[in-house]
């Protein structure tokens, strides 16, 4: 049984403490709701709603998950629709060593982990330091 919740955490298995926090994973949800089904006084089990409130929420999250990795990776897919329509473009940047404003174009892209890499002559530009394209 669980009692009252604390400051940081509410019966629904949400962390409320700050900003910064986000919602419990779908695993630590299933072992909260097991803890609070084992340790449930027997002469005051859960009632039927609660349980499927709780159950409600696990599938919410588990689908707001899934939602949540489909959108990350559209947005990827669209960071690189952008970056190969740079190809043959004029496109300005500052160079991180020198700190000087260049511009050349685009030869080629490279998918990296860190994202799309621009082929420019013989220096590969980060697309997100892409200052103007013409």
């Amino acid at each position: 049984m669980v009692t009252a919740a604390s400051p940081a955490t509410s019966a629904q298995g949400t962390s409320v403490s700050g900003a910064g926090s986000s919602l419990l994973g779908k695993d630590a949800f299933l072992k909260l709701l097991i803890a609070q089904l084992r340790s449930q006084d027997p002469m005051r089990p859960m009632e039927d709603k609660e349980f499927i409130a709780q159950l409600a929420q696990l599938s919410s999250l588990e689908q707001i998950q899934q939602m949540g990795r489909s959108i990350e990776r559209f947005v990827k897919t669209q960071v690189n629709s952008q970056a190969f329509a740079l190809i043959g473009r004029t496109v300005s940047w500052t160079d991180v060593e020198s700190g000087e404003e260049l511009a050349g174009r685009v030869d080629a892209v490279r998918i990296t982990s860190d994202g799309p890499a621009l082929r420019i002559g013989d220096k590969e530009v980060s697309l997100q330091d892409v200052r103007g394209v013409s």
